[in-house]
């Protein structure tokens, strides 16, 4: 059997905790490289372009490591 999906647990898509995961992280990079670049925060206007990219890499990363999505890296990514 395929690992991957063992680690999936019968799931086709990332649960919602897995895309909230990946939203708060994209969330807090994208204002603490505001607030370190010292810019006027504009989140509001890359929010959805932030969330978007969150998603899209949460279902990467699900098809990828399945339910341990957001805590195993690549040890390229360490």
């Amino acid at each position: 059997m395929d690992e991957n999906k063992a680690f999936k647990m019968g799931m086709k898509h990332p649960a919602p905790n897995i895309i909230r995961l990946f939203i708060t992280q994209a969330i807090a990079d994208t204002v603490e490289k505001e607030c370190a670049e010292n810019t006027s925060l504009t989140f509001g206007t890359k929010a959805n372009t932030i969330i978007d990219e969150a998603i899209t890499k949460a279902c990467q990363e699900f098809d990828k490591y399945g339910i341990f999505a957001g805590i195993i890296k690549d040890q390229e990514d360490a």
